[in-house]
């Protein structure tokens, strides 16, 4: 494992976009089941929010991902840095919502351990390199962060009803879903 660990700190940059890619696609997969959760431990569940259509913000969620890491790949350092930085700090407050709404309803939440395991840690480490490597300066990831920081916010007074992005997310899932062929 540690040649693993250590292989992996001795990719650069670029090819770290596809590593978090590869993370954030296994953390998307683990939440095939996310709407049966949201479902019992959450309040304000719109109707059309269906596990076709949770699926459906799966997949909306990883090609937007391709296509933004893409871009931040083909641009070169440093600003690669530049342009993934906000997806990353997206995906390490979502990964956070995950840790709260597991400890907020006492049950396992579909996600949680890739947030946990893979999201939490590569994330900051990405941060972490791309601050110190001098990539973006200190005040770029600190914007970010307050971002980050205000959205968590809004997520823990939430509470256990389903949070405005979520919601505005499960339109667009809904959209994609009525277009794969299959049982509605």
């Amino acid at each position: 494992m540690n040649a693993g660990i250590n292989g992996l700190a001795n990719l650069e940059f670029i090819p770290w976009i596809w590593v978090f890619l590869l993370f954030t696609a296994i953390h998307d997969l683990e939440e095939w089941n996310i709407n049966a959760f949201e479902r019992s431990h959450f309040t304000d569940v719109p109707e059309y929010a269906t596990s076709r259509s949770a699926r459906g913000v799966i997949a909306f969620v990883c090609l937007v991902g391709l296509i933004w890491s893409s871009a931040a790949a083909v641009s070169g350092d440093p600003a690669a840095a530049w342009i993934l930085l906000p997806a990353v700090f997206f995906m390490v407050m979502n990964a956070f919502q995950h840790v709260y709404w597991s400890v907020l309803s006492q049950s396992f939440m579909p996600g949680i351990f890739s947030a946990v395991f893979l999201i939490i840690p590569s994330g900051a480490y990405m941060i972490l390199r791309a601050v110190g490597q001098g990539k973006v300066p200190a005040w770029y990831a600190a914007v970010w962060a307050v971002m980050f920081t205000a959205v968590w916010i809004h997520t823990a007074r939430a509470g256990g009803k389903m949070t405005l992005f979520i919601h505005g997310v499960y339109p667009i899932g809904h959209w994609i879903s009525e277009r794969i062929p299959g049982e509605k």
